[in-house]
């Protein structure tokens, strides 16, 4: 076995260490309890290391290599974010303004701020609206459910 991977992160190795079990790679991770009994000496012990088999070695090093490139990210799908009524587009995010207000006032006068969904602001053109997503979470709840586990 040898070490493929080493983090001071625990989550972050069992992350890797599953991502290489899903790739095919026979990866664990060493010692992740005895670091995690002295957490201020887990540099000393070498943080937390993936290891791998040596045969596979190789292998596991190119896919952690294209892991860090981002490689496998996943596409990105604008059925979760509405549409901009003025100009169309899909690039909005998520306007936190009316929560960084309410915020305020829970703080300075103990007044609770109503909770505010589904506010998006348009990064192309700038425009600010109010709208649902466009497919609920448990229609895509439904959806993935139904959706057959690849082969």
């Amino acid at each position: 076995m040898q070490r493929v991977y080493w983090t001071l992160d625990l989550l972050e190795a069992h992350i890797v260490a599953d991502f290489l079990r899903a790739q095919g790679v026979d990866a664990q991770v060493f010692d992740a309890d005895f670091v995690r009994q002295d957490w201020l000496a887990s540099l000393a012990y070498g943080g937390f290391r993936v290891v791998a088999p040596d045969e596979e070695y190789g292998v596991a090093k190119k896919l952690i290599a294209e892991l860090r490139a981002n490689e496998f990210a996943l596409e990105r799908d604008d059925s979760e974010t509405p549409a901009c009524p003025r100009c169309g587009s899909h690039d909005a995010i998520e306007d936190l303004t009316p929560r960084r207000i309410a915020s305020v006032f829970l703080l300075f006068l103990k007044i609770p701020g109503v909770p505010f969904k589904w506010r998006y602001r348009c990064r192309a053109c700038g425009m600010r609206w109010k709208a649902p997503p466009e497919r609920p979470f448990r229609e895509l709840a439904v959806a993935a459910n139904a959706a057959e586990p690849p082969a």
